[in-house]
């Protein structure tokens, strides 16, 4: 795309030779390794008719460009970061952050080589919108794996929709808080490792709830049918089923503000699917 480049201090702009490039494209490689996102800089002068003041955009404009030199940006991860995602890790959630495999090998695999690949990694980086998009069904239906995803661009609006539960933050794009299911409010990944711990409590005490209420209810009916058909009597008239209800209901709704050490630890380390 580029053939020039401008000489630095001179602005003399000269052609760009093939050890030009290499050299280049080893400068960007060696940022992109130390972490630094890398982006190219370029341009070309274009003549306007008279009168219109633009010119209408043709696949030419992109070639024979002036290349300027190399932007680098560094996006360290938060200081937080690493402690939520080993408290995530300890509750059974597993993460997969970036880098290792880029969108670029996963285009390389075919069908069965693709779902492979994604099971055994851990980093995925440099995905676009359908790659990520192609991760999240993967892990899905192949992996069978209840799938969070947390992006901010409107290239993850795809892979936010797709997912079991779309994470974004309130900074983000429109479009991809719209596809969120959750939208953090504070830039700090330890509110997941919060809402982890809270879903699974209320999840714990709900099954508490639904298991006490059937456990009840199937007791009154079965002893309500027995009297009824073997000694043909109302063991209890209608008042008093409803007495009975209201007060065993009472001890019910207790179960839903109650932590119960053996399940909760479980639900805290495995989750709902192994607990």
């Amino acid at each position: 795309m580029c053939s020039f480049i401008e000489q630095v201090g001179t602005g003399e702009i000269i052609r760009l030779y093939i050890e030009d490039h290499q050299r280049i494209s080893n400068m960007a490689e060696e940022l992109s390794n130390d972490g630094l996102r890398v982006l190219g800089v370029a341009f070309k002068r274009l003549e306007t008719q008279t009168g219109v003041g633009r010119v209408a955009y043709d696949d030419s404009i992109e070639f024979d460009m002036v290349f300027l030199g190399i932007i680098s940006f560094f996006d360290p991860p938060k200081d937080s970061a690493k402690q939520a995602l080993w408290w995530l890790a300890e509750k059974g959630v597993k993460a997969k952050t970036t880098h290792v495999i880029t969108g670029a090998d996963l285009e390389l695999l075919n069908h069965e080589s693709f779902h492979e690949t994604i099971k055994r990694a851990t980093v995925l980086a440099r995905l676009n919108p359908t790659n990520k998009l192609r991760v999240v069904q993967s892990l899905q239906t192949v992996g069978r794996h209840v799938v969070g995803f947390l992006g901010n661009g409107v290239n993850d609006s795809l892979a936010l929709d797709a997912a079991n539960v779309g994470i974004s933050v309130d900074s983000g794009a429109s479009i991809a808080k719209e596809k969120a299911d959750i939208v953090l409010l504070e830039k700090d990944l330890n509110v997941l490792v919060a809402g982890v711990e809270q879903g699974r409590l209320t999840f714990g005490n709900t099954m508490k709830y639904i298991k006490m209420s059937v456990n009840a209810n199937l007791g009154s009916i079965l002893s309500l049918l027995i009297a009824t058909l073997c000694y043909r009597l109302e063991p209890l008239t209608p008042k008093q089923l409803l007495m009975q209800s209201f007060c065993t209901m009472w001890v019910r709704l207790q179960s839903l503000g109650t932590k119960w050490k053996r399940i909760t630890l479980r639900l805290h380390k495995h989750g709902p699917s192994e607990a």
